[in-house]
């Protein structure tokens, strides 16, 4: 599914429909956490991007790379922790400079009152994802080195990374189904920026697309074993 529609789309109603079909939650509750999740793997991908753009703008080397992304990640989720932190009493120290019988007062005590009900705003829980994103963040790269394995391509690890959070910022942004066409052509334009031959960079991104429709299709054809397999026991 998520080779042909938005894959933020389809990763949200995957999820919830695995839950609803194996009964250990609703459809509703699997993509709501699902999307809340995709909000974590976006800031994440925005703050290596920080150092992605550093590279590029101020002609970084790999070192000072690794360092920025370190130091922005970890100061990006410091920072929209305590911004979270904050959300509650903001709301209502805003709900005290209106009247509580108006609209604004009345829509500003349910909004203070869903977001105080938020698990996310727990620490534990708001570090939980930041690592979970950090760690997918991790495997997309990882991924995409395979890619450049596979196909026996001049592609370094470094140049990979440095170029994923681009190519997630985009394919996120962008909603194209699969993220058919911006992948590759963010792949190609920020392979290129950091000295990867444009035939090369071309070929990567048509390795890196076919392993993911390939992969793809194992893990569903999997998934469908398995359920199969549920259903078969529960009878």
């Amino acid at each position: 599914m998520g080779q042909v529609l938005p894959s933020q789309l389809t990763t949200a109603a995957a999820r919830g429909l695995g839950l609803m079909l194996s009964g250990r939650g609703t459809a509703a509750h699997g993509a709501g956490a699902s999307l809340l999740e995709q909000v974590f793997d976006l800031l994440v991908a925005l703050f290596c991007g920080m150092a992605t753009a550093a590279v590029l703008l101020l002609h970084w080397g790999d070192g000072a790379w690794l360092i920025a992304t370190l130091g922005f990640t970890l100061a990006g989720i410091a920072a929209t922790r305590a911004g979270a932190a904050m959300l509650p009493g903001a709301l209502a120290a805003l709900a005290h400079r209106v009247r509580p019988a108006s609209r604004a007062g009345r829509a500003l005590a349910t909004a203070t009152g869903l977001v105080l009900r938020l698990r996310v705003l727990r620490p534990e829980v708001f570090l939980r994802l930041s690592a979970l994103s950090v760690f997918r963040y991790a495997a997309l790269i990882g991924t995409g080195y395979a890619a450049a394995w596979a196909g026996d391509l001049p592609v370094s690890l470094m140049q990979v990374a440095q170029a994923m959070p681009l190519v997630v910022l985009a394919v996120i942004l962008s909603f194209a189904p699969g993220g058919l066409g911006v992948n590759e052509v963010t792949f190609v334009s920020a392979l290129t920026a950091f000295g990867v031959p444009f035939a090369v960079a071309v070929q990567f991104a048509l390795v890196n697309r076919v392993l993911n429709v390939a992969g793809a299709a194992c893990v569903a054809g999997f998934a469908a074993l398995l359920l199969l397999a549920g259903r078969r026991r529960a009878a």
